[in-house]
């Protein structure tokens, strides 16, 4: 039968959907649209609060229609717990699994038809000792359950645990309109301000623009009025930039909406100079998002944004942590913006087809049968 005649009724768990911004909204969002012509009906499991704030996840025309099911999800054995009882003939989707989400699925009392038809995914490889010991137990979440790694280097790193049924899948994306060419504007970095993102880069090109008098914009998708949401390390680094005296600093003084937010990457220059050792093999949605909306990126060595910048030429690619090599590949990209932004605006048109949620949503069905 076809998919309009025999449609499913898919689960997708997120219990981080509540605030309604961010990647984790987004990524809730294209997978819904991507199930548009799949399913009548998908039920969401979140916390509380999650219907009020991500009301736009529901897709026009009104299909498929949503059904939340909000818990106050307190542990990973409460959010993988759709999978391990769920009626087989669904289709359950843990959106943001690490161990502790598999080693819940093992746990006595599952379903082998439930977790052989649910899926969990899996954005980052296995961590720390304790996340890959909680893979080492987890035998019957490695038996059964579909694992679905967002880039090749997470699916290896599964398979070497022991997942038996692992599948390499593009993360999926609602991508803007094409991007039209627009002149040089302004250095952003986008997105939370962390320390593993090049955080004390940015501040020490900041003060370094600053000794120089450079003229060069740069746009800080934060303020120092949001420090607590920051750790140790943040908080005096967020200071020093704020003194800095760097006379093109702006910070966006509140969280942004959808809109703003890709507005920001026009004109731009954005910063993706992450850490390595965490972001290695891990996709990142500013990347994905700064190259749709046709902005060049600045990305570390070896790093999953670094890959696309060689892909596509769109872009320069620096060691991490190195400050004055981030300014010489910001100088280098000012000077050839015409071909940057345009190497960006062809990455766009291949980027939008390969994360086409349609094609994220058939790559899991087909997976669990």
């Amino acid at each position: 039968m076809n998919a309009r005649s025999d449609p499913i009724a898919p689960i997708l768990v997120e219990p981080r959907l509540a605030g309604g911004r961010g990647h984790y909204a987004e990524l809730a969002r294209a997978i819904v649209a991507g199930l548009s012509d799949r399913a009548e009906e998908v039920e969401i499991v979140s916390a509380p609060g999650a219907a009020a704030t991500c009301g736009g996840l529901a897709p026009g025309g009104g299909r498929p229609r949503i059904a939340w099911q909000e818990r106050p999800l307190v542990s990973a054995l409460a959010e993988v717990e759709t999978l391990r009882r769920a009626d087989p003939r669904r289709r359950p989707l843990l959106l943001t699994a690490r161990g502790i989400h598999a080693a819940a699925c093992s746990m006595p009392g599952s379903s082998p038809g439930s977790l052989e038809r649910g899926a969990i995914l899996f954005h980052w490889r296995p961590g720390d000792l304790p996340d890959r010991v909680l893979h080492r137990v987890a035998a019957s979440a490695r038996r059964r359950v579909l694992a679905l790694a967002t880039t090749e280097e997470v699916a290896a790193s599964l398979r070497a645990l022991g997942w038996r049924r692992v599948r390499a899948i593009d993360y999926p994306i609602l991508a803007p309109p094409p991007p039209a060419a627009a002149p040089w504007s302004h250095v952003l970095m986008a997105g939370s301000l962390r320390f593993n993102k090049g955080l004390a880069s940015v501040v020490a090109l900041a003060e370094r623009w600053s000794r120089d008098r450079a003229e060069i914009p740069l746009l800080v998708q934060s303020s120092t009025k949001h420090a607590g949401r920051h750790g140790r390390r943040e908080s005096p680094l967020l200071a020093r930039l704020e003194r800095s005296g760097h006379r093109g600093l702006r910070c966006d003084p509140a969280p942004l909406d959808r809109a703003a937010y890709l507005g920001n990457f026009r004109g731009a220059i954005t910063l993706v100079a992450y850490d390595p050792a965490t972001f290695a093999g891990q996709v990142s949605g500013v990347a994905l998002d700064a190259l749709l909306s046709g902005s060049a990126i600045v990305a570390s060595e070896g790093t999953e944004p670094a890959s696309l910048v060689r892909e596509f030429g769109a872009g320069e690619v620096v060691a991490f942590g190195d400050a004055e090599a981030l300014d010489r590949a910001i100088r280098r990209l000012i000077e050839r913006w015409e071909d940057a932004s345009a190497a960006a605006r062809r990455a766009a048109a291949v980027l939008a087809a390969r994360h086409d949620p349609r094609r994220f949503v058939e790559a899991w069905l087909s997976g669990v049968g």
